[in-house]
């Protein structure tokens, strides 16, 4: 990891009235906290040996301090110095501290303020004035800080590792539901619900904000309806005079009977012989028309469900809500 260095030579009395120079080196372990590293050393460059009762930490957007451009501050306590050298993580200190000074009692972790935009770091050892000049934070800071380079509310595709790895510290998942983060800005605001759903961009408008439901459109199908109907004008069929000839013999005679169970059986006759008909003869010839007929064909509308949804690769959607 690349760390930022620069060196200043200031006058305070933690280790008695004596110069010593100060090089600070920044990293950052976590979203939330940059790793600070300095050394210590009297104006000859022995390095200091001791405790620092508390180190003061503030950061601004100006490298003039004022109260307008004062972003962030916290206080370190006992902080130990060996052969010159202390560290400490920069959004875990013991206090929170104003630009007036007051305190609180809890910490003051990195959320929104390393964002890309320059920013100015104040040294501040116990009582004495803070050490001058400022230091600006360089390039480490920014890129690993609480989401990198993406702002609060960015949201990007993230390919998960496994079901059984957490979403990263900071993001969220957007499947709609209330964000419980208290250090968001978008804390009690529902996410945004991506899960199934395709992102578009709209105008800058307030309709766009968190403070309203986002913009939301479209459908994974579309019921396509063919209603139609083929219309039947008024017609006749012609029939043309015509005759059948039909010429044949009956079939023999024959007679069935049921039956029951232990009655005697009858004879049946039918005379000597058996005996058929022979038939001879043409149908008589007859013609003429089938009645009008008006209408149309069944009216039905058959249909069908259209996807409209392309060949697609689902990815978590997460954004960064501090």
């Amino acid at each position: 990891m690349r760390s930022v260095r620069r060196s200043v030579v200031l006058a305070v009395g933690v280790f008695g009235a004596a110069a010593f120079a100060i090089q600070a080196s920044l990293a950052a372990p976590s979203q939330h906290v940059v790793q600070y590293q300095g050394r210590l050393a009297d104006g000859s460059g022995v390095p200091l040996e001791g405790t620092i009762n508390r180190l003061t930490f503030r950061l601004y957007s100006t490298a003039a301090p004022t109260s307008a451009s004062f972003l962030w501050g916290e206080a370190h306590v006992s902080t130990p110095v060996r052969r010159g050298v202390f560290s400490v993580n920069l959004g875990a200190g013991a206090l929170t501290v104003e630009v007036d000074g007051s305190t609180t009692s809890a910490p003051n972790p990195f959320v929104r303020e390393l964002d890309g935009a320059p920013r100015y770091l104040q040294v501040q050892v116990d009582d004495q004035a803070p050490l001058a000049p400022l230091q600006q934070l360089g390039s480490v800071p920014y890129a690993v800080s609480a989401g990198g380079s993406v702002p609060v509310g960015g949201v990007i595709d993230w390919y998960r590792p496994s079901s059984s790895d957490p979403v990263p510290d900071g993001w969220v998942i957007c499947a709609g539901q209330q964000i419980q983060d208290p250090d968001s800005p978008f804390f009690n605001k529902p996410a945004p619900d991506l899960v199934g759903k395709f992102v578009r961009g709209v105008a800058d408008t307030p309709a766009a904000g968190a403070d309203k439901p986002p913009i939301a459109g479209g459908q994974d199908t579309f019921l396509v309806t063919m209603a139609h109907s083929h219309g039947l004008s008024t017609h006749t069929h012609t029939l043309n005079p015509h005759s059948h000839t039909v010429t044949g013999n009956t079939d023999r005679p024959t007679f069935n009977a049921n039956v029951p169970a232990g009655a005697t059986v009858a004879v049946l006759t039918f005379g000597s012989t058996d005996h058929v008909h022979t038939l001879n003869g043409v149908t008589n010839s007859v013609g003429g028309t089938t009645g009008p007929a008006q209408g149309g064909t069944d009216g039905a509308s058959p249909s069908v469900l259209v996807p409209t949804v392309p060949t697609y690769v689902g990815l978590l959607k997460i954004m960064r809500v501090r």
